[in-house]
C-alpha cells in the first residue's frame, strides 16, 4: 500500500468476510495472486488513477455461489478489446481459465477501469459467462 500512497493514489478496501474456498490449493492460490498483482501493477504504471478500490464479497453467478474480487480505478481507461503488445492481460485469463474462473474486465477510455474475478465455492467445473 506504501507504493500507491507515494504514486499519490487513495487505496480503498472493501471486503467482506467470505467462505473458504476448499479446493484451492497452493498453485490456484498463485495464479489468484499473480492475477491480482498484474492488475494492480498496470494500474500503477499506465491508469494514471487517483484513487483505486479492491473488494471481495460473496457473488452468485449463473445459479452458482461463489467469490467475487473487484479492483476498480478511476485512471485513464483503456480500449479492452484493442490488441496490446503485452501479454499482461492475456496471462490473467489464462490463469483465470486454469482457475475455471470467470475474469471480466470493463474499460474504456477516460473512465477508468473495472477487473472483476469470480471463483466457485464449490469444487471447480465450467464457469463461462
Amino acid at each position: 500500500m506504501r507504493d500507491l500512497r507515494d504514486a499519490g493514489m487513495a487505496f480503498v478496501w472493501k471486503v467482506e468476510s467470505v467462505p473458504p474456498l476448499p479446493w484451492l490449493d497452493a498453485i490456484g492460490a498463485l495464479h489468484i495472486l499473480r492475477i491480482l498483482q498484474e492488475a494492480i501493477g498496470n494500474i500503477l504504471s499506465h491508469a494514471g488513477a487517483r484513487h483505486v478500490e479492491v473488494g471481495c464479497t460473496t457473488a452468485e453467478r449463473q445459479g452458482r455461489a461463489g467469490v467475487v474480487i473487484v479492483i476498480a480505478d478511476d485512471g485513464d481507461g483503456f480500449d479492452a478489446a484493442a490488441t496490446t503488445r503485452g501479454r499482461g492481460l492475456a496471462n490473467m485469463r489464462a490463469r483465470a481459465e486454469a482457475l475455471n474462473a470467470v475474469l471480466s474486465l470493463d474499460s474504456a477510455r477516460g473512465r477508468g477501469s473495472r477487473l472483476e474475478l469470480w471463483l466457485a465455492l464449490a469444487a471447480p467445473g465450467p464457469a463461462r459467462s
